[in-house]
């Protein structure tokens, strides 16, 4: 997968945690479901008199059926121990695969992606948000630091050319949604490429 894909599965993973944390009975039910089969049929196929009038002849079985795969999807879904593992392995991923430089690329091994890096570190600091801790060895400065560097190179190319002729683009307002999402730096703040970029998004 690359890296959009896995930070994607991370971040689903990480707000379902989340949610059977945050809702001990809800992580019961699902927990029921997954250890008791009787609990998953629907009371739809628990009438033997439906049953024995050739059920399957029937819409209504079709719609038992769903009933039962869905309460067993969803319940496999919100697995605590299985998301526990899985949010270990892919944020292991993610972390293999960041660059010296703190950013991301596409894929593994491919250069530094602005629009990528934006991306990731905006889901990042929205699961801080929520009181989601990431990873004690992972450092969320030095990637913003990657990111703050290569706009103000994007700043001072614009400022030695034509700046009537600059083009304020999309990557650039995924750095400001993404960098204004964790807390706000005044001395980030004051800066003249943050001002800059500010004043084009306004």
């Amino acid at each position: 997968d690359c890296n959009e894909h896995t930070f994607s599965k991370f971040y689903a993973n990480a707000l379902a945690h989340k949610t059977l944390n945050d809702n001990p009975a809800l992580d019961k039910i699902y927990t029921q479901w997954r250890q008791d089969t009787t609990n998953q049929e629907s009371p739809l196929l628990k009438n033997a008199f439906l049953k024995e009038i050739a059920l399957d002849e029937t819409p209504w079985m079709n719609d038992a059926q769903d009933e039962q795969i869905q309460k067993r999807n969803l319940a496999s879904v919100f697995d605590k121990d299985n998301l526990e593992e899985q949010i270990q392995r892919q944020f292991k991923v993610l972390k293999d695969n960041q660059l010296p430089d703190g950013g991301w690329g596409w894929c593994q091994g491919s250069s530094y992606s602005p629009c990528i890096t934006n991306h990731i570190v905006a889901g990042l600091q929205k699961l801080q948000k929520l009181g989601i801790q990431l990873p004690k060895n992972f450092r969320m400065e030095k990637v913003l630091a990657k990111m703050d560097s290569t706009q103000s190179v994007r700043h001072r190319k614009a400022t030695e050319g034509n700046v009537k002729n600059f083009c304020f683009n999309e990557t650039d307002v995924q750095y400001l949604y993404a960098r204004t999402l964790g807390d706000i730096d005044t001395a980030w703040l004051s800066q003249p490429y943050v001002q800059f970029f500010l004043g084009k998004a306004t």
